[in-house]
């Protein structure tokens, strides 16, 4: 959890940094060009031991693909958890996503719909301390693993919200279905990671442009 704080610390610092160095004289007709991506993280995935970072590269035909990878790392001494997730989405912008500051209502800067494909894979190890007195220390023994694979795609509605004209707040909802094509313990309940069928699919991101 320490490293993920930084991380994020860090994300923030930088985007600070890239917003003091862009020019305040910028034109509107200007400002599209100069700002069509966007970097950004998911805070709610900090709860799963995930640092789940995005990137989005918004497209002048009212679209945007997003790239988004998850890192899982999770150790206690008796249980380990270390996985990926990776997951593309294609936006299309219903209205907004026009980058004009002049154009905007309040913090409000766009609405969406988007088709997605996502994968991933994980693999959970229950772990026992024993002492061995060969070499007189405790070592750990691998007493339990499973291991988790699904892919699924589906639709996804959203908005993005923009403040101070940099940084952004992102939700999304929507489902589709999945196929658990590893499933190490059975559980085929609707969030586990084995899960086969119709799933929910949800998000909510922070992050900045530039």
């Amino acid at each position: 959890m320490r490293e993920l704080r930084i991380t994020l610390l860090a994300l923030v610092g930088f985007g600070l940094m890239a917003s003091a160095q862009t020019n305040t004289t910028t034109s509107d007709d200007d400002y599209y060009v100069q700002r069509r991506n966007i970097l950004g993280l998911s805070p709610m995935h900090f709860f799963d031991e995930t640092l789940f970072v995005t990137y989005e590269r918004l497209h002048q035909n009212d679209q945007g693909t997003m790239f988004q990878a998850g890192f899982t790392l999770f150790e206690d001494g008796s249980n380990q958890r270390l996985g990926t997730t990776f997951e593309l989405q294609q936006r299309f912008y219903l209205f907004g996503n026009d980058w004009s500051p002049s154009q905007r209502t309040g913090n409000f800067d766009g609405v969406y719909f988007a088709i997605f494909a996502k994968s991933r894979n994980l693999r959970e190890t229950a772990l026992e301390t024993v002492y061995n007195p060969d070499t007189e220390t405790d070592e750990q023994q691998v007493i339990d693993e499973e291991i988790f694979g699904h892919v699924s795609g589906g639709v996804l509605a959203g908005l993005r919200l923009i403040y101070y004209d940099r940084f952004f707040v992102d939700l999304y909802a929507g489902g589709g279905l999945q196929y658990a094509y590893r499933n190490g313990n059975g559980d085929n309940q609707v969030f586990s990671p084995g899960y086969t069928g119709v799933t929910p699919h949800g998000g909510f991101q922070i992050g900045f442009s530039f």
